[in-house]
């Protein structure tokens, strides 16, 4: 089912996409599919707000939990928590650029994301 919703090209258009807690259950190729359908229907006024759980860099025994968690989303259905700058390569590859980002109450984090108009001018 969510195949066809989310591997599929769309056309709408919009100023502001949102995905929550999307990516995190897709590896890295699928993220990117997912990522550059929005990215077609997104003009250089639009906005996408990514909702996920960012994990640290590196692991430490204060953020094990975090990491086993990750584990378990990889096992049950082939997806990863990421990093920032992991997503950030996903935003890249996928012709997006990382803005900011806002932490919510949560635990979660808020990813705002733009088109990369130099990727478009064809600069990259």
């Amino acid at each position: 089912m969510y195949q066809e919703i989310f591997f599929k090209p769309f056309s709408i258009s919009g100023d502001i996409f949102v995905l929550s807690r999307v990516l995190h259950d897709w590896n890295d190729e699928d993220s990117i599919k997912i990522l550059s359908h929005i990215r077609s229907n997104m003009t250089n006024d639009s906005i996408l707000y990514i909702i996920e759980l960012i994990i640290p860099e590196s692991i430490t025994r204060e953020n094990v939990e975090v990491y086993m968690n990750d584990l378990q989303i990889w096992a049950v259905c082939g997806g990863t928590e990421r990093t920032l700058s992991e997503y950030c390569n996903l935003f890249q590859k996928a012709g997006l650029k990382f803005e900011m980002c806002r932490k919510i109450r949560s635990g979660e984090t808020i990813l705002e994301v733009r088109l990369d108009t130099k990727m478009e001018e064809g600069e990259i």
